[in-house]
């Protein structure tokens, strides 16, 4: 099966089942109260259709957390930003993810190479724990530079 028929597939799954339903297929658990709250308050509040919702719950099963009720505050700003855009259909929602997602890959791929480009001090790639030291100079007189280092303190 290609992907333009498996997403074909999906988009019918989305518009003619129930939130309730898809979440119960896609989990070992049943739906709890608080979830169906939840999916209540998602449709009455952004005014989603159920078929929106259900992209909506599908991407936060699979990519975030099966247990919708740990991410209520998650739901219900993507609920939020999806109302205020008017996404009103699966097609809509779905490239929605997609877009979100390509962004958000993007973001953690450039914050990763920032990382990689850190300059890395010799003494490290030598596999040495710690710089060298050098051995105190038994003459060296410490009182001295403590007092050189306050008088420079109180001129600056």
């Amino acid at each position: 099966m290609s992907n333009s028929e498996k997403t074909n597939q999906l988009i019918d799954l989305f518009n003619n089942i129930s939130p309730y339903q898809l979440v119960n297929d896609m989990r070992t658990i049943s739906i709890t109260d608080e979830e169906k709250e939840l999916i209540e308050r998602i449709k009455q509040i952004h005014s989603l259709p159920d078929s929106v919702v259900n992209v909506l719950l599908h991407y936060v099963i699979l990519k975030i957390s099966p247990e919708l009720s740990t991410k209520k505050e998650t739901i219900e700003e993507i609920a939020k930003h999806w109302s205020g855009l008017n996404v009103s259909s699966v097609e809509f929602a779905m490239n929605m993810i997609r877009s979100e997602r390509r962004l958000y890959n993007d973001w953690f791929n450039q914050t990763k190479a920032k990382k990689s480009n850190e300059v890395i001090p010799d003494w490290f790639k030598n596999n040495q724990d710690s710089p060298t030291q050098q051995p105190i100079d038994p003459n060296l007189d410490i009182a001295a530079m403590i007092k050189e280092l306050n008088d420079w303190k109180k001129n600056k």
